[in-house]
């Protein structure tokens, strides 16, 4: 049985391994040649913003052991039409190990973060996106741009 939960302080080191497995994953050639610095930044950022507003990670676990991850991080930035209180959402790290995929675990996963995302007011959400991760992303309603997906919460866009 998978089990879900935000992430805490106690969880860096794996969230940091398994951020590495998925930036090798995802950006193979670039994340190789900077691997040991993302590591230590990420780490770095973990520590700073784990249990803050500005991050909130969630783990999938399966017998005590982490199988997936996602995460979202929060800002603010002056409103305009389509983010009307200037509060935004960047997801990332939707990431489920390659045994555990076609279980529903990702999908549960990036519902967590975009309903954390949409409870904390958010008046967009972006993120982006692998070829295999654009048709489930789009399923939430988030829609292609020309260089990133983004979900935009009707609550606050006005003309």
């Amino acid at each position: 049985m998978i089990s879900y939960r935000k992430a805490g302080k106690s969880d860096i080191d794996e969230l940091v391994r398994i951020r590495s497995i998925f930036l090798e994953e995802y950006d193979r050639e670039n994340h190789l040649k900077h691997k040991e610095n993302v590591d230590k930044e990420v780490k770095e950022y973990l520590e700073k913003f784990i249990d803050t507003e500005i991050f909130t990670g969630f783990i999938a676990e399966k017998d005590n052991k982490i199988v997936g991850t996602s995460a979202i991080a929060f800002y603010d930035i002056l409103p305009a039409a389509l983010y009307m209180n200037g509060k935004l959402g960047y997801i990332s790290n939707v990431f489920v190990f390659p045994e555990y995929r076609k279980q529903g675990i990702a999908k549960k996963l990036f519902e967590l973060v975009v309903n954390e995302g949409l409870a904390r007011n958010c008046s967009k959400l972006t993120l982006h996106a692998s070829k295999d991760g654009e048709p489930v992303y789009e399923k939430f309603g988030f829609k292609k741009t020309a260089t990133e997906m983004e979900y935009i919460n009707e609550k606050f866009y006005k003309l």
